[in-house]
């Protein structure tokens, strides 16, 4: 759930698969946004065709009348009924705490709003030189160092192969002999 939630904060997310229906990928591409006022609210989710088929499908009406607002089963069609209200004491005790607001940026470390990128060039300048040149370096040290591990995972692998080959050349040598042995050279024919 973390990572699901630092994907759609950073606004980076694969693509949906096109095996989906266009609808669907197009929701999910709506409720990736990073900018939460750009999200789809769950009434409109909730009046999508394909979501409304789906609940016909697999809800009664009675469920139906029980689970959505009044605004919501006018869509549903003239079968479903206005929504059970809840008890005048429970109403605002239950209301609160549901609706309790959460800030997922604060909460994982990453700015819910992208920087301008005027920002990020006085950023640039105030960095020292020397602290760039160091990163540079860091970096090239880096890549190097996978150079290195690149090429001796090589030579290891042509190692095995190498040692794969005597192995076999040597299993077939010692075969043969052992069949030219079966034969005496000095027999007379």
């Amino acid at each position: 759930m973390k990572n699901l939630v630092l994907k759609i904060i950073s606004g980076s997310f694969p693509p949906v698969s096109t095996r989906y229906s266009h609808e669907l990928r197009s929701l999910i591409s709506q409720l990736f946004k990073r900018n939460p006022r750009e999200r789809p609210s769950v009434n409109s989710i909730l009046e999508k065709m394909f979501i409304v088929k789906r609940i016909e499908k697999f809800l009664t009406p009675q469920l139906i009348a029980e689970e959505f607002s009044h605004k919501m089963f006018q869509k549903f069609g003239p079968h479903a009924g206005p929504a059970k209200r809840p008890a005048q004491g429970q109403n605002l005790a239950s209301a609160a705490p549901a609706h309790k607001i959460t800030k997922p940026a604060a909460k994982y470390g990453v700015p819910l709003i992208l920087k301008k990128s005027g920002d990020s060039a006085k950023k640039f300048c105030e960095k020292p030189i020397t602290k760039c040149k160091q990163e540079a370096v860091k970096k090239k040290r880096l890549e190097e160092k996978q150079q290195r591990e690149q090429i001796s995972y090589m030579k290891v692998e042509q190692m095995r192969r190498l040692e794969k080959e005597r192995v076999k050349c040597w299993t077939l040598n010692t075969n043969q002999e052992v069949r030219f042995s079966e034969f005496p050279l000095d027999s007379k024919v």
